[in-house]
């Protein structure tokens, strides 16, 4: 367990700084570098979320943890950028799950090749029920994502710009509890039985609370490679 959390932990710090020297950079680079990582990690969590784990007391679905990722990176976006270029990368976030969704059906209703059918069908088993989860997930990142986005500026607002650490759980506290129950409930309603989908939901969000209180020292450690390696034009 304490080798996982070591890996957990390193993979959000590589996945923060990595994504805020980049976003420090856009001038220079373009915003498609920081949008690629920001989207890419939606991507892979959709990918797997079928894949439910039990992590401690909690059960959940695997994709709870690159997903709440996205959370801290939109705050370090808005914090040092605002809400408009926020905007953008949700946006272009939310229609690369679109596309992905139809691609996703598209590779499972095209006839394999005779000598491929195995497998073929061990690539169907693992994503049949991707093009719903990814419509779900499009569908709940826009709401959620936007929420986070709309709230951290509030809260912004009413603290005249301090106490980052509490702009930061306010904002992501609330906007995982929407996510959280609206995705399960959009991908999963039906396929698992109403307990277990009740459950899940519950135990998800208190794993992402955990999460939320764990990552406020990787959003400061993302504002500030943000303000050291900025470009001089910003």
């Amino acid at each position: 367990m304490l080798i996982w959390l070591a890996v957990l932990a390193a993979t959000i710090f590589f996945a923060t700084t990595a994504y805020s020297y980049l976003l420090a950079k856009a001038k220079r680079w373009g915003m498609i570098y920081p949008t690629a990582l920001y989207a890419g990690l939606t991507i892979l969590a959709n990918i797997f979320t079928a894949k439910t784990v039990q992590i401690g007391p909690f059960i959940t679905t695997i994709t709870t943890i690159p997903y709440a990722i996205t959370f801290t990176i939109t705050d370090i976006t808005d914090e040092v950028m605002g809400r408009k270029p926020t905007h953008h990368i949700v946006w272009a976030t939310g229609i690369l799950n679109v596309i992905a969704a139809a691609v996703i059906w598209l590779m499972l209703h095209t006839p394999p090749a005779p000598f491929a059918a195995e497998t073929s069908e061990l690539m169907n088993k693992l994503l049949s029920t991707s093009p719903r989860i990814f419509l779900a997930s499009a569908t709940t990142f826009f709401v959620s994502q936007h929420h986070d986005v709309w709230a951290f500026h509030f809260w912004r607002q009413k603290t005249k710009g301090k106490y980052l650490w509490l702009r930061n759980n306010l904002s992501t506290a609330t906007s995982q509890l929407i996510d959280t129950a609206m995705f399960f409930t959009l991908a999963f309603a039906g396929v698992w039985p109403i307990h277990v989908l009740l459950s899940v939901i519950v135990s998800t969000y208190v794993f992402k609370l955990i999460i939320v209180l764990a990552d406020t020292p990787f959003v400061y450690l993302g504002v500030k490679i943000f303000n050291r390696f900025r470009d001089a034009n910003y």
